[in-house]
């Protein structure tokens, strides 16, 4: 730096500054584009309901259809598929309705 004068700026300064910005434009590239992310994933929580102690239930959508999962510590257990997105009817596992 000269004094009085603007700062001496050097290739080492541009160079150290453009590797930085080229790794934060792959990192944000790397997390969109991975496989399983919540935005681009055919798997999407859409509720999720604590029913007390380590039981809940989960209202999932998998590519277009709509499950709803009982979970507790020890297993989950898919209680029937939802009949469209926004319908109340549920269907067991056998395809009838509940």
């Amino acid at each position: 730096m000269t004094p009085g004068g603007p700062p001496d700026l050097d290739m080492t300064g541009f160079g150290v500054v453009a590797i930085l910005l080229l790794a934060a434009g792959l990192a944000v590239w790397w997390w969109r584009v991975r496989p399983g992310t919540a935005s681009g994933g055919p798997i999407r929580l859409v509720a999720l309901r604590p029913l007390g102690g380590k039981r809940m239930l989960a209202l999932v959508e998998v590519e277009e259809e709509r499950f709803l999962l009982g979970m507790t510590d020890a297993q989950i257990s898919c209680l029937g598929r939802l009949d469209g997105a926004g319908a109340t009817r549920l269907e067991n596992k056998d395809g009838k309705a509940a």
